[in-house]
């Protein structure tokens, strides 16, 4: 393998990649790689003679890295997937900055990007706590690096094709059909040269581009003839912004769908400007590339971006694009949104390990797809938590009806399999769009029909009403009343006097709360009962009373409220 710097030693076969080497696609693989390693810390960097540059990150603010001695650079001479279980007990990494400072990194695995048989960079995860990486997080970076690789060769090849128009440009006034620029142009960046001489209608073709649609070199070809290898949708595209380009109104820059001699189905990108001699255009110069290979790694990219990675099924950006899809359905079309929360996972987690718990989730998925097909769709929305799009649901019976079959399709068994663990499922629905006049309203509308159900127990089966929305709207101004009264410090206890009925005597005091509003009233339960159900609200309540009792009964501010002759 080269060496790291091997892009320096030969800078026309490998292109300088600064900011070319970012961008949304580089920031989505690192956070679906960060989420599959379950590292909250990831990145994606580019070496240099003597230091490291981030181009994607995770959980990292860091600017450029000196290589010396860091745990990327050992990657990268090390030419292999590296792993450091502690980097605070390694005797090379121990008093690394990144290591020493306070949240800094112990477990480590990085892989170095090689492109074309050189070292361009690293791919690396991190954590603050320090672990083993198994067989199965080995083959996770692997295939992630592949990814990564094809992304920065992608990269590369625009920055050559940039480059090569650029000269082509420059030395347009003695390009001919054969003239040793176009030869070398070809030979330098493997690209296909071609020009379209305007006045003949020739079309000259380089021998790359013969190659390309796997046709004899020498091959008569001709404008309309180059097109038929194109889809038929796509001709019209493609003329239309090739007659834009001889008027003189933009160079040509288009990417589809191609098809050889031979029937193989490829990608390619065509780039070209026209030519003028005294003002008149005389001919098309331009560059045609294959980019099947970089064209499908970013389908692979966008198909890991949209799904879960444990499961196989759809993420939640995945569910959101398809619900914003609803909006582009034909007036009359219906859809039913399912969310399954399962019952006692967390539990199941903790006491048989995340190991078993993975299991019963993909056992999970497995089910789902079972019951749902095509055009319907599955995600793993949370932890433990799923959703199902189904078109065409058809009335209410028969929706509570397909919620049925999903709570006995997770207590089934399926053929072949060797054990399965009965899960129970609580599932809230809503309908398009009956329940809602937005997508992201309708999983707010689903997700409360769930809410609903789970604070009436467990293992039910909820259909969202207006009732419920409005139960849910006075729960939440509750619990923001509440929460307004802890941040403003308006909690106060008020006690009530305990007395023995027999004596007569004060047994003690009941502390009830209450929160005294900004116009100098007192509310009472009835006005937040609803916040003291919600755990966490709940939660800060109960500190804050402590407090506040602790605090009365030690400056003896409770005696405030003692009844008059009481001992």
């Amino acid at each position: 393998m080269a060496s790291p710097n091997a892009a320096d030693e030969n800078p026309r076969r490998m292109p300088c990649l600064g900011e070319e080497a970012a961008g949304p696609e580089f920031d989505a693989l690192i956070r679906v790689f960060a989420e599959a390693m379950r590292c909250p810390m990831a990145m994606l960097s580019l070496a240099g003679p003597d230091r490291l540059v981030p181009r994607a990150s995770v959980g990292l603010g860091v600017g450029e890295i000196p290589r010396l001695n860091a745990l990327c650079d050992a990657t990268l001479r090390g030419h292999d997937l590296l792993a450091v279980e502690d980097a605070w007990s390694h005797p090379q990494f121990h008093d690394h900055p990144m290591a020493v400072q306070p949240g800094g990194t112990r477990f480590y695995i990085g892989i170095p990007l090689t492109v074309n048989g050189v070292a361009l960079g690293v791919l690396c995860a991190m954590d603050g706590s320090p672990r083993r990486a198994g067989a199965g997080e080995h083959e996770t970076m692997r295939r992630f690096a592949l990814v990564a690789q094809a992304l920065l060769h992608d990269r590369m090849q625009e920055v050559r094709l940039r480059d090569v128009l650029m000269e082509l440009r420059q030395h347009g006034l003695q390009l001919r059909r054969h003239n040793r620029l176009l030869h070398q142009a070809a030979r330098m960046a493997q690209l296909g040269a071609w020009e379209i001489d305007l006045q003949s209608q020739k079309v000259y073709w380089s021998e790359i581009i013969y190659r390309l649609h796997d046709l004899p070199v020498g091959t008569p070809i001709s404008l309309a003839g180059a097109l038929k290898f194109y889809p038929e949708h796509e001709r019209a595209r493609i003329q239309e912004m090739m007659d834009t380009t001889i008027k003189g109104e933009g160079p040509l820059d288009f990417e589809a769908d191609f098809v050889t001699a031979r029937g193989r189905h490829r990608r390619v990108r065509a780039l070209a400007e026209i030519e003028t001699e005294q003002g008149v255009p005389v001919r098309v110069l331009g560059i045609v590339q294959d980019v099947t290979e970089g064209w499908r790694m970013m389908g692979r990219l966008r198909k890991l971006a949209h799904t879960d990675s444990l499961t196989g099924l759809g993420n939640r950006t995945a569910l959101f694009e398809r619900l914003e899809a609803l909006r582009a359905m034909p007036e009359g079309h219906e859809a039913a949104l399912y969310v399954l929360d399962l019952d006692g996972f967390q539990d199941l987690n903790d006491r048989h390990g995340h190991q078993e718990g993975d299991q019963v989730l993909s056992g999970v998925a497995q089910r789902l797809r079972r019951l749902v097909a095509e055009p319907g769709f599955a995600a793993r929305t949370g932890s433990d938590e799923f959703a199902l799009l189904l078109p065409n649901p058809g009335t209410l019976p028969e929706i509570r009806e397909m919620a049925q079959r999903m709570v006995a399709a997770l207590q089934t068994r399926l053929p072949g399999e060797k054990s399965w663990r009965p899960l129970s499922v609580s599932i809230g629905v809503a309908r398009w769009p009956h329940d809602a006049a937005s997508p992201i309203g309708l999983l707010r509308q689903a997700d409360m029909a769930l809410s609903d159900g789970r604070r009436q127990g467990k293992a039910r089966i909820t259909l969202f009403s207006p009732s419920i929305a409005t139960q849910f709207q006075q729960r939440r101004a509750a619990i923001d009343h509440v929460q307004r009264a802890l941040a403003e410090d308006r909690l106060r206890p008020f006690y009530q006097p305990k007395l023995c009925l027999t004596s007569g005597r004060l047994m003690g005091f009941e502390a009830l709360m209450r929160v005294l509003e900004p116009d100098g009233t007192v509310s009472g339960p009835a006005q937040f009962w609803p916040a003291l159900q919600e755990p966490g609200t709940a939660e800060l309540i109960g500190m804050r009373m402590l407090a506040a009792i602790t605090r009365d009964r030690r400056t003896g501010g409770w005696t405030a409220f003692r009844p008059r002759g009481s001992g």
